[in-house]
Order: structure tokens, then C-alpha cells, then sequence
């Protein structure tokens, strides 16, 4: 069985923040919402100071529109969430994460990103982003909040 498109775009997300070699040891906590979600919002709100810094890839709206008789295309949108106690540190990962994002690719193909790779196209878009020092529950630190769009193209009358 093949991978849904949907779980392709966000695993190429995780690739890419996992495989960057400046980000390999960049985050303490990465909240993935591979598993139950209410789960994964429990931890991001009790994220203490041992959990810093820490990423999260929210999945977000999809948008659909036919792009050619046979051809759907969707915009599938997530939303990036960094957190960490200093500013500087966020602004960081920030850059970092959205390098990642363009740039990160397989060795075995290195012209070719884990996006691009999964999707067939390059990231549609990045931003607005939103910084604000937020409190957790244990924690007063810095958020980063910014989204990301994919774009996918599937062919809904082919088996």
C-alpha cells in the first residue's frame, strides 16, 4: 500500500528538520501529532524548561481546486511552532527550520529536497510569522509561530 499524499507532505516536513545537519541536536522536544492529538496539545501547553527548545508541525487547513480535467490540487498547510527561553535562540531555530524546510535533502539524491521530493513541488509558502512571549504552564519562554503550505497534485479517478 502506498503512503496517503497527505502523510507524505508531513513526514517530508519531519525529514527535513530531522535530517538537517544543523538542526540534528537542535531540539529537546518535537511534538509530531502522529498519534493521539489531545495528547500532543497536553505536552506543548506543560512543556517545562527541561523541554526547550522545542518544535511542533501542526497540521492545519487543506485547500482543494481542480487543476486540470483529471488533476486535483491542494494546498496542504501546516504551522510551525518554535519554542525556547532566549530570543535570540528562536530566531535561530527560525531560520534554521525554514533553510531545512527548502534545502534539506536524501544523500542519495542531494539536488532534489525531502519536500520536493515527497510533493513534486517546492514549498508553496512560508509566513506570516507570529512571535510572542507566551507562559506554559511552568514556563514563561519565547514562541515562534509561522506556516508552511505544500503544494500536492493526485489524479482522483486513478486507482
Amino acid at each position: 500500500m502506498t503512503t496517503p499524499i497527505f502523510t507524505a507532505a508531513r513526514e517530508s516536513l519531519w525529514d527535513a528538520i530531522d535530517n538537517f545537519s544543523t538542526l540534528q541536536s537542535a531540539f529537546k522536544s518535537k511534538w509530531r501529532f502522529d498519534t493521539d492529538i489531545g495528547h500532543a496539545f497536553e505536552q506543548i501547553d506543560r512543556a517545562g524548561i527541561g523541554d526547550l527548545p522545542a518544535i511542533a508541525v501542526i497540521p492545519i487547513d487543506v485547500q482543494a481546486q481542480w487543476a486540470l480535467n483529471v488533476m486535483m490540487e491542494f494546498s496542504d498547510g501546516y504551522t510551525i511552532d518554535i519554542r525556547a527561553q532566549k530570543l535570540s535562540k528562536c530566531e535561530e531555530l527560525v531560520e534554521k527550520v525554514w533553510k531545512a524546510i527548502h534545502q534539506a535533502a536524501n544523500p542519495l539524491t542531494p539536488t532534489v529536497s525531502y519536500v520536493r521530493a515527497a510533493t513534486g513541488h517546492l514549498p508553496k509558502a512560508i509566513g506570516p510569522i507570529q512571535r510572542t512571549a507566551i507562559d506554559t504552564k511552568s514556563v514563561r519562554c519565547w514562541q515562534f509561530k509561522f506556516n508552511v503550505g505544500l503544494r500536492l497534485r493526485q489524479d482522483p479517478f486513478t486507482a
